[in-house]
């Protein structure tokens, strides 16, 4: 098992939404029997959790094929352990974990805790349903109180919990991990042979090129290259992509025991340690040349530029509100060592656009503008004419400055601005834009949310999930009826 994270913020809109919880109110009222069925979407679910787990087992590691990975409820909505808190957890992303058929079966509908406390008596459990998203996150209230005999890969530290012995075996190091091994059976003998299976082929590598080197077939040169060869394979096998990643990455933390193991010849053993001692010390020689050169870059500041098309005598009070919005949240940023104050500049026709952006240089480009669905994005000059610039005229100015400049983040906060970003989007790390009609009220909330986080956390997805969350609860801002999609769903974000 190796530890998963998972974005709770980021949830598949096939289980998020109104209908969703009018299913859980009807599951927990026993109208009606959970299914997947009963959704649409269910393979993009599956395929986000094939993504996030890697095609992999949640529990045993296997590399499994996408037809053979099941989806199963860490607490179960069904079965002797479940209780109405847990039904209302049938649709909950942080509840739902991807499994192979093996694990499926040993799993089932079992859930134990180890801690019994009387006063929970008339708790959470006889609730008839747990209505907030945070309150059904197994690490707030009231869930966190538990303490599951099974450990979760989303939420419990497993490094801590878990060893290998050279045969494959787990070594459990506490109460939690030996009822996890047992219960879903880890150290069955075909999964230990498996899990060893990659890294004893490497030692048997290793062993040989150390014969072909001492009975003088490879020259000192050729044998040290090949070591390294096998050292950096064994590296890469600790990457969460590989089956078995967990085993493999303490096989690498704790080398010399398992290559004393699998290679009797003291001499050759010393030999192959040695080498990856200096193996290791070069890698870290050159992680360090690494980061002082990301750290020599990162000193540079970031440019924002702002894009607007409304001149002063042209007053758009709420595209300001917009713009103003943004520049305060740089003022009270805590990072404004990395990010320039953001810079505000007029376009008034499409030609303009193209001069600006090779004159100022930016990093970030933000575009407060209006938009035509039919005509394309709207700019005007003093006396009020408009010019209009349809989506491939946008594609081809952004792909001619991404030409000179590497851009880190386009955002056109407009109505319907998505279709711009798909022109875009593969030539920029980030874009993000509007997929349907958004109130200049609700475009600026969400703009100033993720500019507050970004320059907080420097991170463009963190600084998106906190916007739309932001959005999905503020309780003051409605949508016109002719949107019949949540606001939070509104801003799209698109990922080179």
């Amino acid at each position: 098992m190796i530890k998963i994270t998972k974005d709770y913020n980021v949830i598949p809109d096939c289980i998020d939404g109104e209908d969703i919880e009018d299913k859980i109110e009807k599951i927990v009222s026993n109208k009606i029997l959970f299914s997947w069925k009963d959704i649409d979407g269910y393979d993009k679910l599956k395929s986000s959790l094939m993504e996030l787990y890697n095609c992999k087992c949640a529990f045993c590691e296997q590399k499994i094929t996408p037809k053979d990975l099941r989806i199963i409820h860490f607490r179960p909505y069904k079965g002797k352990d479940t209780c109405k808190a847990y039904q209302s957890l049938a649709y909950e992303w942080s509840n739902l974990l991807l499994v192979c058929n093996r694990c499926k079966q040993l799993k089932g509908d079992k859930f134990s805790v180890t801690n019994k406390n009387p006063k929970d008596k008339q708790s959470y459990k006889d609730r008839i349903l747990l209505k907030d998203n945070q309150e059904r996150l197994p690490d707030k209230e009231p869930l966190k109180h538990e303490i599951p005999k099974l450990l979760n890969p989303e939420f419990d530290i497993l490094e801590s919990r878990f060893a290998f012995k050279p045969n494959g075996k787990m070594q459990h190091k506490d109460g939690r991990g030996l009822d996890t091994i047992v219960e879903l059976e880890l150290n069955n003998k075909f999964l230990c042979i498996k899990r060893k299976k990659q890294i004893d082929l490497i030692f048997k590598y290793m062993s040989w090129i150390s014969f072909g080197f001492h009975v003088k077939i490879l020259s000192k040169e050729s044998y040290l290259s090949l070591l390294n060869t096998y050292f950096k394979e064994l590296f890469l096998y600790r990457g969460a992509e590989y089956p078995f990643s967990a085993y493999n990455s303490y096989v690498f933390d704790n080398f010399n025991t398992f290559v004393k193991s699998k290679i009797r010849i003291d001499r050759v053993c010393d030999e192959i340690i040695h080498a990856f001692e200096e193996y290791k010390k070069k890698e870290k020689k050159q992680l360090q040349d690494n980061n002082n050169k990301e750290n020599n870059m990162s000193k540079k500041k970031k440019k924002i530029l702002i894009i607007e098309s409304q001149p002063n005598n042209l007053t758009d009070t709420e595209a300001n509100n917009g713009i103003s919005g943004i520049v305060e949240a740089w003022k009270s940023s805590i990072n404004r060592e990395v990010f320039e104050e953001p810079k505000i500049k007029l376009a008034t026709n499409k030609t303009k656009l193209l001069q600006i952006l090779h004159e100022e240089l930016p990093d970030i480009v933000h575009f407060s503008l209006h938009t035509d669905k039919a005509q394309g994005l709207i700019f005007r000059d003093r006396e009020g004419n408009k010019d209009y610039m349809d989506k491939l005229e946008f594609k081809d100015t952004i792909n001619n400055f991404s030409l000179k400049k590497h851009l880190d983040l386009v955002f056109v906060n407009s109505c319907n601005s998505s279709v711009y970003i798909e022109e875009i989007k593969s030539h920029i790390d980030y874009a993000i834009g509007m997929t349907d009609l958004i109130p200049p009220e609700v475009a600026n909330l969400f703009a100033t949310k993720f500019y507050e986080n970004l320059f907080t956390t420097k991170s463009v997805e963190d600084a998106f999930n906190v916007g739309k969350h932001a959005l999905k609860h503020d309780k003051t801002l409605a949508l016109p009826e002719n949107i019949d999609i949540p606001k939070h769903k509104i801003p799209k974000l698109y990922k080179q």
